[in-house]
Parts: structure tokens; C-alpha cells; sequence
């Protein structure tokens, strides 16, 4: 529905998106990244999702509205 959050990870690739009215995040790997993208994770704080790096660059970045 509109404005739902799906939120996966087995895929191991980072995505932080808006398609439609559905946000789409995943926040990558830590251990095991795939198709050549950074070793990752996710952090949600105050409505914006980013996807960070080992040395906290923000690689993506989706606020949730």
C-alpha cells in the first residue's frame, strides 16, 4: 500500500529507493556483498534511512516521508 516500507536483505546489494509510493531498502552485507558493491549496513534515524560503509560514508541515502 502506499507508503509502506519493504525492508529485505538476502539479496546482499545495497538499494534505497522510492518506487511509486513504496519504499524499497535493503542495506547490503557486511560479510558477504554482492555483484561488486560495498561491504554495507543500514541505519534509520529520524525518518532517513542511509546505507553506510566500514568507515560511515553514507553510500545511499532515502528519507521515509
Amino acid at each position: 500500500m502506499d507508503g509502506d516500507v519493504f525492508i529485505y536483505g538476502h539479496t546482499h546489494i545495497p538499494k534505497a529507493e522510492k518506487i511509486g509510493n513504496i519504499y524499497i531498502i535493503n542495506p547490503g552485507s557486511i560479510t558477504f556483498p554482492k555483484e561488486n558493491s560495498l561491504h554495507s549496513y543500514g541505519v534509520l534515524e529520524d525518518n532517513i534511512f542511509r546505507i553506510k560503509d566500514f568507515e560511515r560514508s553514507v553510500y545511499k541515502e532515502l528519507k521515509i516521508e
